[in-house]
Protein backbone atom coordinates (compact mmCIF):
# COMPACT_ATOMS: atom_id res chain seq x y z
CA UNK A 1 0.00 0.00 0.00
CA UNK A 2 2.91 2.38 -0.01
CA UNK A 3 3.10 4.15 -3.04
CA UNK A 4 6.37 5.68 -2.24
CA UNK A 5 7.47 1.68 -3.65
CA UNK A 6 8.48 1.99 -6.99
CA UNK A 7 7.57 -0.66 -9.55
CA UNK A 8 11.03 -2.44 -9.42
CA UNK A 9 10.95 -2.15 -5.62
CA UNK A 10 7.42 -3.73 -5.70
CA UNK A 11 8.80 -6.81 -7.90
CA UNK A 12 11.31 -7.01 -5.34
CA UNK A 13 9.55 -7.67 -2.89
CA UNK A 14 6.85 -10.16 -4.13
CA UNK A 15 10.21 -11.98 -5.63
CA UNK A 16 11.29 -12.33 -2.09
CA UNK A 17 8.19 -13.78 -0.67
CA UNK A 18 7.85 -16.39 -3.54
CA UNK A 19 11.84 -17.29 -2.48
CA UNK A 20 10.38 -17.48 0.96
CA UNK A 21 7.76 -19.78 -0.16
CA UNK A 22 9.72 -21.90 -2.35
CA UNK A 23 12.25 -22.60 0.20
CA UNK A 24 9.06 -23.58 3.08
CA UNK A 25 7.46 -26.23 0.68
CA UNK A 26 7.11 -29.74 0.64
CA UNK A 27 7.26 -30.68 -2.91
CA UNK A 28 10.13 -29.96 -5.06
CA UNK A 29 9.90 -26.91 -7.45
CA UNK A 30 6.45 -26.75 -6.45
CA UNK A 31 6.44 -23.29 -7.75
CA UNK A 32 7.09 -24.04 -11.41
CA UNK A 33 3.44 -25.55 -11.69
CA UNK A 34 1.61 -22.82 -9.73
CA UNK A 35 1.16 -19.42 -11.09
CA UNK A 36 1.13 -16.56 -8.96
CA UNK A 37 -0.55 -13.69 -10.21
CA UNK A 38 -1.07 -10.05 -8.23
CA UNK A 39 -2.90 -6.99 -9.50
CA UNK A 40 -2.12 -4.46 -7.49
CA UNK A 41 -4.88 -1.15 -6.60
CA UNK A 42 -3.88 0.04 -10.03
CA UNK A 43 -3.91 -3.08 -11.98
CA UNK A 44 -0.14 -3.57 -12.21
CA UNK A 45 0.81 -7.04 -12.83
CA UNK A 46 3.21 -8.63 -10.67
CA UNK A 47 3.78 -12.99 -11.08
CA UNK A 48 6.21 -15.75 -11.20
CA UNK A 49 5.85 -16.66 -14.81
CA UNK A 50 6.44 -14.85 -17.92
CA UNK A 51 4.07 -12.38 -19.05
CA UNK A 52 5.42 -11.26 -22.44
CA UNK A 53 4.23 -7.85 -22.44
CA UNK A 54 0.91 -9.42 -22.49
CA UNK A 55 -2.50 -7.79 -21.27
CA UNK A 56 -3.83 -9.91 -18.42
CA UNK A 57 -6.08 -7.79 -16.98
CA UNK A 58 -8.88 -9.82 -18.79
CA UNK A 59 -8.32 -11.96 -15.85
CA UNK A 60 -9.83 -9.33 -13.35
CA UNK A 61 -12.96 -9.43 -15.44
CA UNK A 62 -13.78 -13.28 -15.35
CA UNK A 63 -16.91 -13.90 -13.35
CA UNK A 64 -15.25 -16.38 -10.25
CA UNK A 65 -12.56 -13.03 -9.53
CA UNK A 66 -15.21 -10.72 -9.74
CA UNK A 67 -16.93 -12.36 -6.95
CA UNK A 68 -13.67 -12.21 -4.97
CA UNK A 69 -13.44 -8.60 -5.60
CA UNK A 70 -16.80 -8.07 -4.19
CA UNK A 71 -16.51 -10.50 -1.09
CA UNK A 72 -14.01 -8.34 0.63
CA UNK A 73 -11.28 -10.69 1.10
CA UNK A 74 -12.66 -13.90 0.93
CA UNK A 75 -11.14 -16.24 -1.40
CA UNK A 76 -13.34 -17.66 -5.03
CA UNK A 77 -12.47 -20.89 -6.19
CA UNK A 78 -12.57 -21.91 -9.77
CA UNK A 79 -11.94 -25.68 -10.12
CA UNK A 80 -11.99 -25.57 -13.82
CA UNK A 81 -10.04 -22.16 -15.12
CA UNK A 82 -8.66 -22.37 -18.60
CA UNK A 83 -4.98 -21.71 -19.03
CA UNK A 84 -3.66 -18.26 -19.19
CA UNK A 85 -2.36 -19.21 -22.46
CA UNK A 86 -6.22 -18.79 -23.44
CA UNK A 87 -6.11 -15.14 -24.62
CA UNK A 88 -2.25 -15.03 -25.99
CA UNK A 89 -1.29 -17.76 -27.80
CA UNK A 90 1.31 -18.80 -24.93
CA UNK A 91 1.04 -22.88 -25.53
CA UNK A 92 -0.79 -23.29 -22.07
CA UNK A 93 -4.28 -23.46 -23.83
CA UNK A 94 -4.82 -27.20 -22.58
CA UNK A 95 -3.87 -26.59 -19.24
CA UNK A 96 -6.53 -26.83 -16.69
CA UNK A 97 -5.81 -25.42 -13.36
CA UNK A 98 -7.77 -25.18 -10.08
CA UNK A 99 -7.84 -21.18 -8.86
CA UNK A 100 -8.35 -19.00 -6.44
CA UNK A 101 -8.48 -15.65 -6.14
CA UNK A 102 -8.21 -13.08 -3.47
CA UNK A 103 -8.95 -9.78 -2.72
CA UNK A 104 -6.06 -7.48 -0.56
CA UNK A 105 -7.81 -5.35 1.87
CA UNK A 106 -6.60 -3.05 4.09
CA UNK A 107 -5.71 -4.02 7.81
CA UNK A 108 -7.54 -1.47 9.07
CA UNK A 109 -11.18 -3.27 8.12
CA UNK A 110 -12.06 -0.63 5.77
CA UNK A 111 -12.13 -2.99 2.97
CA UNK A 112 -10.13 -0.72 0.89
CA UNK A 113 -8.74 -3.03 -1.70
CA UNK A 114 -5.11 -2.92 -2.30
CA UNK A 115 -5.40 -5.39 -5.37
CA UNK A 116 -6.04 -9.02 -6.04
CA UNK A 117 -4.10 -12.29 -6.07
CA UNK A 118 -4.66 -15.07 -8.20
CA UNK A 119 -3.50 -18.56 -7.46
CA UNK A 120 -3.35 -21.25 -10.27
CA UNK A 121 -2.47 -24.81 -9.46
CA UNK A 122 -1.99 -27.28 -12.65
CA UNK A 123 -4.53 -29.78 -12.68
CA UNK A 124 -1.81 -32.42 -14.19
CA UNK A 125 0.86 -31.73 -11.57
CA UNK A 126 -1.76 -32.36 -9.14
CA UNK A 127 -2.54 -35.78 -10.00
CA UNK A 128 1.13 -36.47 -10.95
CA UNK A 129 1.99 -35.65 -6.86
CA UNK A 130 -1.15 -37.53 -5.44
CA UNK A 131 0.29 -40.60 -8.33
CA UNK A 132 3.06 -40.86 -6.21
CA UNK A 133 0.75 -42.57 -3.15
CA UNK A 134 -0.76 -45.38 -5.54
CA UNK A 135 -0.65 -48.84 -4.29
CA UNK A 136 -1.02 -50.06 -7.87
CA UNK A 137 -1.34 -48.65 -11.37
CA UNK A 138 -4.97 -49.91 -11.39
CA UNK A 139 -5.64 -47.01 -8.62
CA UNK A 140 -7.29 -43.51 -9.87
CA UNK A 141 -6.84 -40.42 -8.47
CA UNK A 142 -9.83 -37.77 -9.00
CA UNK A 143 -11.27 -34.71 -7.42
CA UNK A 144 -14.69 -33.85 -7.12
CA UNK A 145 -17.09 -31.55 -5.51
CA UNK A 146 -19.65 -31.90 -2.52
CA UNK A 147 -22.60 -32.72 -5.30
CA UNK A 148 -19.93 -35.31 -6.60
CA UNK A 149 -19.31 -33.73 -9.76
CA UNK A 150 -15.53 -35.44 -11.25
CA UNK A 151 -13.88 -31.50 -11.90
CA UNK A 152 -10.36 -33.92 -12.95
CA UNK A 153 -9.01 -37.41 -13.11
CA UNK A 154 -6.36 -39.69 -14.44
CA UNK A 155 -8.36 -42.82 -14.62
CA UNK A 156 -8.61 -43.70 -18.53
CA UNK A 157 -10.66 -46.71 -18.45
CA UNK A 158 -14.03 -45.42 -16.82
CA UNK A 159 -16.29 -42.61 -18.30
CA UNK A 160 -17.43 -39.50 -16.92
CA UNK A 161 -20.60 -40.58 -15.88
CA UNK A 162 -18.74 -44.09 -14.07
CA UNK A 163 -16.29 -42.00 -12.31
CA UNK A 164 -19.48 -39.18 -11.02
CA UNK A 165 -21.03 -42.20 -9.79
CA UNK A 166 -18.10 -43.56 -7.82
CA UNK A 167 -18.06 -39.91 -6.08
CA UNK A 168 -21.45 -40.13 -4.86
Amino acid sequence: SDNSYSYYDRMVVFNNVLNSISMQNLYDNILDYVKITLFDQNNRIYANWSLNYNDYTYLLKQDWVQQSMEAKGYIAWNMTSEGYGARDNSGDKNQNHISLARSITNSDHSYNSLGTILISFDQQQICNILDTYKYSELDSIFASTQEGEVLFHNNNLLSGEELNKLAI
